[in-house]
Parts: C-alpha cells; structure tokens; sequence
C-alpha cells in the first residue's frame, strides 16, 4: 500500500492569511462606519446611504471571509465555499464602489479645493491665527484643480488595484484543479 500523500500547506496558510485580512477588514469599515456617523462628514452631509451600505457589506464579507478562514484551516470543504463566496462578492463590490468612487471624485476634489482656498482666506484675513494648526499662508498659492484631480485618479486606480489584489490573487488559490481534487477529499 501507497504511502498517503501528505496534505499541502495552502488551506494552512491562506487560511491565517484570510482571517487576518477578515479582521482587519471588519475593524476598518466599523471604524469608516463610526466616522461616518461622529466626524465631520455627518455634519456636512457627505455620508450617503450608498457608503453606508458599502461599509456594511464590507463587514459582512469580512464576517464570511473570517468564517472561511476558519474552514480552511479545518480542512472543510464549507469553507472553500464560503471563501469563493467572498471572492465574487468581494470583487463585484470592488467594481460597484469604485464605479461610484470614480464617478464622485471630481465632485471630492472640487470640495476639496473649496475647503483649501475658503482656508487660505481665511487666514489671510488673519482670522486663523489664534490658536489655529492650519498652516499660515503667505504670498499667492494657486490650486491646480486639474492636476489634483489627475493625481486623485492615479492614487485612486492605485487603490483600487491594491484593493483587489487579494480576492484576485485568493480567487486563482481556490480555484486551481490541483486544489479543488485536494479539497474533494475533505469533509464537509
């Protein structure tokens, strides 16, 4: 008789992997969520339902993507299952936030630019100088709306690769044949 053939280490380590990044996934948007509802986006209506809803999905992912983790370091097929799960709403998430991301950024970067030069007068009127952390603004400081607005872009394409890295990357793990045959031999 054979001797058996010993298990891989993928289900071990992107198990670890996946619980980690579950975690930390659920800490940020339940942080995002809190600022939301407390800073100054609130104040100012910035926060729409659509981040909301966003942010409570990702937690939700990041809850699926914990429990598969789990699975996986278990050795269940339930848990190859629920982290596939993730991978395509993670990804389909991706697309819808970052279409309406990059649909919202000119928007962004035109309060932004509002926000910078109602300061910069501010402060040349001297009305920022008590006891102010702004930067104190002397001499003439022109804003290029068009070049943070080209810059916005790449940081924001930048995120979005970054972002989408790891449910690509998990995704092709998962779903190799080698892999699947192994995972067929596992319970449940």
């Amino acid at each position: 008789m054979p001797p058996p053939v010993p298990e891989s280490g993928w289900a071990t380590g992107l198990g670890v992997v996946a619980i980690v990044y579950a975690i930390a996934g659920v800490l940020v948007n339940g942080i995002g969520l809190a600022v939301m509802n407390l800073g100054d986006q609130a104040m100012t209506g910035q926060s729409g339902p659509l981040q909301w809803t966003f942010s409570g999905v990702a937690i939700l992912l990041g809850v699926l993507l914990l429990a598969g983790g789990i699975g996986l370091l278990r050795r269940r097929r339930w848990g190859v299952r629920a982290v596939t799960t993730w991978v395509v709403a993670r990804l389909i998430l991706l697309l819808v936030a970052g279409s309406y991301g990059w649909l919202m950024l000119p928007a962004q970067v035109d309060a932004q630019v509002g926000a910078i030069e109602a300061r910069m007068a501010e402060e040349r009127r001297g009305g920022g100088t008590n006891g102010s952390r702004g930067v104190r603004v002397e001499g003439s400081v022109s804003l290029d709306r068009e070049a943070m607005l080209k810059w916005s872009k790449l940081a924001f394409v930048g995120g979005v690769v970054v972002t989408g890295a790891f449910p690509a990357v998990t995704g092709w793990v998962v779903s190799n044949r080698r892999r699947r045959e192994e995972v067929a031999a596992w319970s449940g």
